[in-house]
């Protein structure tokens, strides 16, 4: 299994220095950016698991890049961190699609502890559906996505593919589904 990848962004070095350090001992790939832009040019040019970006930053903020997160893709989780946050701004960060917000100063368990629940998500995935390839990554990405929606899913292919393990994939993600009976049908 491919290690999880975390864009990390905060224009003060000694921050985006220390969440390096702490996600990199923990096992995780890192990437830092300097600011909000940057982090765009690197999510255009790369897939990541989870964004941390600092809330206030000069230039495009930590919500407004969020806001590009959330219309990129909504199953990337970001957390927010600030260090002049309010109850009144940690509510909207979660209301705009923020996974959390913490308040600086952050530590290392402060840190680790969201992050792990975060990707907890795509992690039981992995347990469900065991594949090394990109192109399953990407269903994966989409199981989460279509979970969380009451949407009905058709899904069609060939015989043995793995469309009943993708159901119940869908159906497992599903905190709506989740109560109800999973029943497989074979048209």
């Amino acid at each position: 299994m491919a290690r999880k990848s975390i864009l990390v962004v905060d224009d003060e070095r000694p921050q985006r220095e220390a969440y390096e350090r702490t996600l990199s001992a923990a096992g995780f790939d890192v990437t830092t950016a300097t600011s909000g832009e940057a982090a765009v040019k690197f999510l255009a040019d790369r897939k990541f698991d989870l964004v941390i970006t600092d809330l206030k930053m000069a230039g495009m903020t930590g919500n407004q890049l969020l806001q590009h997160v959330v219309a990129l893709d909504r199953v990337i989780p970001v957390i927010l961190i600030s260090g002049h946050g309010t109850i009144e701004t940690a509510k909207e960060a979660l209301r705009n699609g923020a996974f959390d917000f913490l308040e600086k100063p952050v530590d290392q368990e402060t840190l680790l502890a969201p992050v792990n629940r975060a990707l907890a998500k795509l992690d039981e995935l992995n347990t469900e559906i065991v594949s090394a390839s990109p192109n399953m990554d990407e269903v994966k990405r989409m199981i989460l996505k279509v979970a969380r929606s009451n949407s009905t899913v058709l899904i069609r292919g060939e015989s043995g593919t793995g469309k009943e393990l993708i159901a119940r994939a869908i159906h497992n993600q599903s905190p709506p589904r989740l109560t109800e009976v999973f029943q497989a049908v074979n048209c």
